[in-house]
């Protein structure tokens, strides 16, 4: 629904001042599967403009259980707060009550008045450490737009019976994510006009406030004979391409497929169970960091 939306929602939010995302508050059933990524999508397109704010709403209506629960209890809003700040917002609000409301169809338990504080100051604290923070990864995401550009097809229906047209694109954007979590690899979503226009300083691709060794293309068939030009090169210099599921055969315009071919003869497509052991190091360049494997002691430390 991007595209239907807006065409290209990263270049439209990536011009916002502060950009702001609404979210939902998952049940304790769903939090190992919502799509928090919705929120590190805007974070990414911040810094694509090199901006340091992002702005979150706690919904506890749009995504959540309607009008039945407009107040969360806490332990909802603790989740949600920890997971919008670790995907990268850094300013928060709510129109969740503190009051219990009476209002026809709208009903909600209402707060403590210390259980509503308590969440309050704990959003301020988090909010306050992460202002200007910005992320440090090498790992960086292609944000495969043109494909659903591609696919999309205007019809007169609403979005909700357009979407399983695009299900199987779009199951395959999500698995990109979710394996790159699920082995704790932090990455940043970068649009194709980033990688086009980014600087190139050894193995780095620097984008915005990101520098990048791998950039990780999921299901990219078309793409641009100027931004495959800059992989090749940024490649050259020791940068790592991974190509998710497809492996680019035709540019964006005609005239570009020939080149695009030539270009692109050399990539084999991995699946996604291949992504994390081809990334060895995913930190970013202002940390050298290694682990062991499986740790050979380990410290505790104790206050009195």
């Amino acid at each position: 629904m991007h595209v239907a939306g807006y065409g290209d929602l990263m270049k439209v939010a990536a011009e916002f001042t502060v950009p702001a995302v609404d979210t939902g508050i998952p049940n304790p059933p769903e939090y190992a599967t919502y799509m928090y990524r919705h929120i590190k999508f805007l974070s990414s397109a911040a810094a694509w403009r090199g901006r340091d704010d992002v702005i979150v709403l706690y919904d506890p209506i749009v995504g959540g259980a309607g009008t039945g629960r407009v107040s969360p209890a806490p332990p909802l809003m603790y989740n949600i707060t920890n997971m919008s700040h670790l995907h990268g917002a850094n300013i928060a609000t709510t129109y969740a009550p503190l009051d219990r409301l009476d209002q026809g169809t709208t009903q909600g338990a209402g707060y403590e008045q210390a259980d509503y504080q308590a969440f309050a100051r704990y959003n301020a604290r988090l909010a306050s450490v992460l202002r200007g923070a910005r992320r440090e990864t090498a790992v960086a995401v292609y944000y495969p737009v043109n494909m659903f550009q591609a696919d999309y097809l205007p019809r007169k229906k609403h979005w909700s019976q357009i979407v399983p047209f695009h299900q199987g694109r779009q199951y395959a954007w999500d698995r990109v994510g979710e394996t790159l979590e699920k082995a704790d690899i932090d990455h940043q979503i970068v649009h194709p006009e980033a990688v086009r226009d980014a600087e190139i300083d050894g193995d780095l691709l620097k984008i915005g406030t990101g520098a990048y060794r791998y950039l990780v293309l999921p299901q990219v068939e078309f793409i641009s004979r100027d931004v495959l030009e800059k992989i090749r090169l940024w490649e050259s210099q020791g940068g790592k391409a991974i190509w998710v599921g497809s492996v680019a055969r035709q540019g964006i315009r005609p005239e570009e497929d020939a080149e695009v071919a030539r270009l692109a003869k050399p990539y084999l497509p991995a699946p996604v169970e291949d992504i994390a052991p081809r990334i060895t190091n995913p930190y970013g360049e202002a940390y050298d960091l290694t682990f062991n494997a499986v740790p050979t002691e380990y410290n505790v430390a104790t206050s009195p």
